[in-house]
């Protein structure tokens, strides 16, 4: 394993393999918002007026989904294996009947079910101290932060236990964050905590690092978020080792 580990030059490696079974073409009628769940739909094409609900019968297709990942460990000598099968659906356009194409709709279903499968990897903290920003100098940036507040979860108020922040809140302060000309505090801390609240600590670190750019004067608050990240990190790794 010591030769790998040397052509590699990694302490351990990710090896994945992917199974997907398409189902038969479907129609249903189904809400926007059930289609905009996927954030890179939501950025590379116009957004659907938010207030609406409007529900069209659409084409769908059912896709089984199997991953199976093996965590090479060259640094302990060891290997470990995680396995995921799920069934979940690929979508035409929104109100467009004809069955969705196999690669987007399998592109799709691999997504969301691989984003179940990072989880089992990495734990997700669900029960997270938020300390999420509403208030901008710009009304209208000011106005998209609060915004990404109805997208939420179980839970109490935004400063609470947040068991969930949902992939349109990314998506509005991704829009607040445009608005700002990428100068805001808010936009960037928001995002950060949508990305450790799922789960992705390498990416809220990121985007914490850009919200203490953002206001050199909280650049130590933010420093320590970072610092609780690596921590808590560093704790899941050792339950980790102890129950494996």
């Amino acid at each position: 394993m010591s030769r790998f580990r040397k052509s590699f030059n990694e302490d351990f490696v990710f090896i994945s393999e992917a199974h997907l079974k398409f189902g038969e073409c479907k129609l249903e009628k189904i809400s926007y918002k059930e289609i905009m769940k996927f954030e890179e739909r939501l950025l590379s094409r116009p957004v659907y007026p938010r207030e609406k609900e409007d529900q069209e019968v659409t084409g769908l297709m059912e896709v089984q989904v199997e991953i199976k990942t093996y965590l090479v460990d060259f640094k302990n000598q060891k290997i470990r294996s995680f396995e995921i099968f799920e069934t979940e659906r690929g979508y035409n356009d929104f109100g467009q009947r004809a069955c969705p194409d196999p690669i987007r709709a399998g592109k799709m279903a691999l997504k969301n079910v691989g984003l179940s499968h990072t989880r089992k990897i990495f734990p997700q903290w669900k029960k997270t101290k938020l300390n999420l920003i509403r208030n901008d100098s710009d009304p209208n940036v000011q106005k998209l932060l609060e915004e990404g507040f109805q997208y939420f979860g179980r839970g109490d108020d935004e400063n609470h236990e947040i068991f969930l922040i949902k992939p349109e809140a990314l998506e509005v302060w991704k829009l607040a964050l445009t608005q700002s000309g990428n100068r805001s505090e808010g936009a960037f801390a928001n995002i950060a905590y949508y990305y450790l609240n799922n789960g992705y600590l390498e990416e809220a670190i990121d985007w914490f690092r850009k919200a203490a750019v953002a206001n050199p004067d909280r650049e130590k608050f933010w420093n320590l978020r970072i610092k609780d990240i690596l921590h808590k990190r560093e704790q899941v790794d050792v339950y980790n080792d102890l129950n494996n």
